[in-house]
């Protein structure tokens, strides 16, 4: 059945001038996606349409809005379930753009990757130019460039390029978000009042490229817990810095305000993994409310940087397993193997990995291990008020900082509710100093009863640093052994 169906697809994309690969479909196979596979080869072979049927021009001058809307409809009818878009650029933006499902499954394709651009002008200040709503049995959007017709800097006038609520089995690859003031692409619940939420399974988002967003390039927000979450091979440019745009709705800024991406609100797992993220002023990936996570693999360079202010803000990677009153247990989070670089001239505020949150009970381990961390750049920052009983291992790191603050800081516990829970272990790191003088230790934990046990052995110092741990508050037991140091 599986051959059958990848050959039918091949088949039939070359009738209509598609392009794909056998190699991309077995890919897609292997994931839950099979079943939108199988009915994407009986949408090519029955109900496939260019938007040129629908009167399109695609010269990038006329709108052909009209024509979007009347393949929209088609496709809410169950007409369409496969929408081709030829070589062009497709002008729209008067009024949002709706496609919506009813239940059934969409394919939404460039007939070659990146040689359809639908450019957005909005004119009339539309909050959400396109809208893919309630397609249960699968959306899969791929190829197609999302332009703000304004600007490409994140001030224009489009508000979220591309919206995806209450949708299931969705994969979005090889797509391109250019120049929003607020969003690139978002995934979430439905706005329209009485459509249930529904829980926003296998979701897959890989191969794309974000440049030049206001607020978040990529948030996914469900509110109903999901089960699974892959983000990986998307490239984010200049995202997250539209401050004004923040200042003057009356939000804070903060990492989780700004930032290249914001996935996984509330999946039982997440991976995230070989993501490249550089010059954003905003923060890097905001991770929260995942049971299980695992973030490895991804380069991040200058996040935080606001060449306009010269100030440093956000953080690399964040980690919050308890936000927005969400009480479940995180099982596993493990941060490994990420490429972290800051190159600007002054310090950054802020840790390259911050971990968040507290609130419950008990808690799988907190894994920070094989990163390397360069720069002005503190590593590891953790703020706990109410920490769960947990481990938390930073291991195996290296780090060639030279910050104005310990290299490691955690702040665990609050001030009049003791409650040791936390093992914190700092283990066969690499600590290699470019400052001349060193005033601060390599390790300090502020704990106001938040830390059971203290465990740092076995790393190796390099530079003018000589003290390894200073500790606030006092722990139940306290381990500084077989560290060396070198000048």
């Amino acid at each position: 059945m599986l051959r059958e169906s990848i050959d039918l697809v091949l088949r039939k994309s070359s009738q209509l001038g598609v392009t794909m690969k056998r190699r991309t479909l077995l890919t897609i196979a292997a994931t839950p996606l099979i079943n939108t596979l199988c009915r994407a080869s009986n949408a090519i072979e029955s109900d496939g349409r260019s938007i040129f049927e629908y009167g399109a021009r695609g010269d990038g001058t006329a709108d052909d809005s009209a024509a979007f809307k009347l393949a929209a409809e088609d496709v809410r009818l169950g007409k369409v379930g496969q929408l081709i878009l030829p070589p062009g650029q497709y002008l729209i933006g008067r009024e949002s753009l709706l496609f919506e499902g009813g239940g059934a499954s969409l394919v939404f394709c460039a007939t070659q990757k990146g040689s359809a651009t639908i450019k957005i002008d909005n004119s009339q200040n539309n909050p959400r130019p396109i809208i893919f709503r309630n397609f249960r049995n699968g959306l899969y959007i791929e190829g197609i460039n999302f332009v703000d017709g304004h600007n490409y800097n994140g001030h224009g006038k489009v508000h979220n390029l591309v919206d995806i609520q209450n949708c299931q089995k969705v994969l979005v690859e090889n797509c391109s978000f250019v120049g929003a003031s607020f969003y690139g692409l978002g995934i979430y619940e439905s706005t329209r009042k009485g459509d249930p939420p529904l829980p926003c399974d296998d979701l897959v988002i890989r191969h794309n490229f974000f440049r030049g967003i206001g607020v978040i390039a990529l948030e996914v927000f469900p509110k109903v817990t999901s089960e699974s979450c892959e983000i990986y091979e998307n490239m984010f440019i200049g995202c997250g810095g539209n401050w004004e745009k923040i200042i003057s709705q009356g939000k804070e800024i903060a990492s989780s305000s700004t930032c290249a991406m914001k996935p996984g609100q509330s999946f039982r797992r997440a991976r995230i993994y070989k993501n490249r993220i550089e010059d954003c002023a905003g923060g890097g990936i905001y991770l929260a409310n995942i049971e299980s996570l695992t973030c490895y693999s991804n380069t991040l360079s200058n996040i935080g940087v606001d060449a306009r202010s010269s100030r440093a803000s956000s953080i690399s990677i964040t980690i919050a397993p308890h936000r927005l009153g969400y009480r479940g247990a995180f099982e596993h989070v493990e941060i490994k193997e990420n490429y972290i670089s800051w190159d600007a001239p002054y310090p950054a505020n802020h840790a390259a990995i911050q971990v968040n949150g507290g609130g419950m009970e008990k808690a799988g381990p907190i894994i920070i291990t094989h990163n390397h961390i360069g720069g002005k750049i503190p590593a590891f920052h953790m703020k706990m008020r109410d920490p769960p009983e947990a481990s938390v291992s930073f291991r195996e790191n290296r780090l060639e900082v030279a910050s104005n603050k310990p290299p490691i800081f955690l702040e665990l516990g609050k001030l009049g509710h003791p409650s040791r829970k936390l093992d914190i272990s700092v283990a066969r790191n690499v600590f290699l100093s470019k400052q001349r003088e060193n005033r601060y230790p390599l390790v300090r934990i502020l704990n106001h009863g938040g830390v059971k046990k203290i465990s740092i052995t076995e790393n190796s110092v390099h530079g003018t640093a000589t003290k390894i741990v200073d500790v606030e508050g006092g722990a139940e037991s306290i381990t500084v052994d077989k560290n060396s140091f070198y000048q």
